[in-house]
C-alpha cells in the first residue's frame, strides 16, 4: 500500500516481492551460519533492528528508488531471522517439547498477526496514510529487540556457541 502512495504502478508490486525473496533466499543460510558463531539472540536483535529501520524508512520514504532499497533491506531481515527464530525456539525448550513449542509459536504468530493487520489497516484509514502504522510497526521492533537482549535468557543447556550461558 505505501508502494502505490509512492506511485509505483500496481504491475510492479509483484516484482519488488521478488526481490524481497531473492534477497531472503541468498542470506538465510549465511544468517544461520551467523547465528552459529555468535548466538542466536544478537542475530536475531540485529534483525528486528533492522526491521525496525525498515520500517521507519517505510514510514518516511519519498522516493521510489529508496523503496526498491527498502524491500532488498527486509529481504535481508527475513534470511536473517527467519530459520534464526527457529533454531532458538528449538534452544529454549527440551528435545521433546520441540514440536508442541513451533505448534504454539505458529498459533501465537496467527493470533497476533489477525487484530495486529486490522489495526494497522484502522490506522492507516483513519490517517489516510501509511506514515502512522508503519512507524509504529518500527517502534514495536525495536522495543522487541530491547526485551529480546535484556529479557530473554538461552538456558545453558543450548547447543548453540555463544549462546548458551546467560547474560
Amino acid at each position: 500500500m505505501r508502494a502505490r502512495e509512492l506511485g509505483l504502478r500496481p504491475a510492479f508490486l509483484p516484482l519488488a516481492w521478488v526481490v524481497l525473496h531473492l534477497v531472503k533466499t541468498a542470506t538465510s543460510y549465511q544468517g544461520g551460519v551467523l547465528s552459529d558463531r555468535v548466538g542466536r539472540r544478537p542475530v536475531l536483535a540485529a534483525g528486528w533492528l533492522l526491521y525496525a529501520g525498515v520500517y521507519f524508512g517505510f514510514s518516511f520514504l519519498g522516493s521510489l528508488a529508496l523503496l526498491w532499497v527498502l524491500f532488498a533491506v527486509y529481504g535481508l531481515f527475513f534470511g536473517a531471522t527467519e530459520g534464526v527464530a527457529k533454531a532458538f525456539v528449538a534452544d529454549l525448550v527440551p528435545k521433546g517439547a520441540r514440536g508442541t513449542a513451533f505448534g504454539k509459536l505458529g498459533m501465537l504468530e496467527g493470533l497476533v498477526l489477525i487484530p495486529t493487520s486490522v489495526l494497522v489497516g484502522y490506522l492507516w484509514d483513519r490517517t489516510g496514510s501509511g506514515h502512522l502504522p508503519l512507524l509504529l510497526n518500527a517502534v514495536f521492533a525495536l522495543a522487541a529487540a530491547v526485551w529480546l537482549l535484556v529479557m530473554v535468557r538461552t538456558p545453558k543447556h543450548s547447543a548453540t556457541p555463544g549462546v548458551g550461558a546467560a547474560r
